[in-house]
This record gives structure tokens, sequence and C-alpha cells, in this order.
């Protein structure tokens, strides 16, 4: 995958992602789960209406969920472009495409946004450079 990067993208993830990557099995889940540089995932909202210990840690967390999808926003197209010009690089299983790629970390943004408004101050997402 030949993406160039010159800053941190606040692209998230959702759980069904987190468990596919890193193998996460229902032990896991259950056990409770710190997710260090969580960015704008959907992991620990999903986590936490299912019942589900989880605390999320990004320096990211300092600024107001407004910022958070402007940053967003600001890489959608200039990432986008990249995936596009390098389709064969991608294995596309759990993204059919790229349109289908943004749709996916456009939702996990949303309802990313959705519970951090809600966390603001609490304690399942902190603002922490290191763990």
């Amino acid at each position: 995958m030949a993406i160039n990067l010159d800053h941190i993208v606040p692209w998230g993830r959702t759980r069904k992602e987190y468990e596919l990557m890193f193998g996460l099995e229902p032990a896991d889940l259950a056990a409770g789960v710190l997710d260090c540089g969580g960015g704008p995932s959907s992991f620990t909202a999903e986590m936490a209406a299912d019942g589900l210990h989880a605390v999320s840690v990004d320096p990211i967390y300092a600024v107001p969920g407004r910022e958070i999808r402007a940053r967003f926003e600001a890489t959608v197209g200039p990432m986008l472009a990249q995936v596009r010009a390098t389709p064969d690089q991608w294995v596309w299983r759990y993204h059919r495409n790229p349109d289908d790629l943004c749709a996916n970390r456009r939702a996990a943004l949303d309802r990313f946004l959705l519970d951090y408004e809600l966390q603001r101050g609490g304690n399942q997402m902190l603002r922490l450079r290191r763990p």
C-alpha cells in the first residue's frame, strides 16, 4: 500500500476491523481493552454499547469534535486519491473498493463523534501522548 503521509491522519476504524486486525476473541474483549492511539475509532463506543470496558488514549482528544471532523474532511480527498492510484496494492476483502473504505471510515468517525461529545471529561477517552 503506497500511501505517503506528511502528518497523522484521523482515520478511525470500527470494532469489527479491530477484531479482524488484532485477532481479538470474545475473551479478550471481555477482559477489557486499552486502545493506544485510538484516534477517531468507534471501537470504544461500540464496546461500551455492548457493556464491555475499553479505554482509548490519543493526543487528538484534546480538541473538540468539530475540529476532528474538519481534520478528517481535509484528509479524505488526498487519501482516497492515493488509494485510487494504487488499487492493486490493496487487499479488498473487508473494504470492497475505495468508496467502501471511505464510507466505513466515515461511519467509524460518525459513531466516534457521537460518543466523544458525550464522554468529554469522562474516563473512556483520555488525552495522553504516551500511555
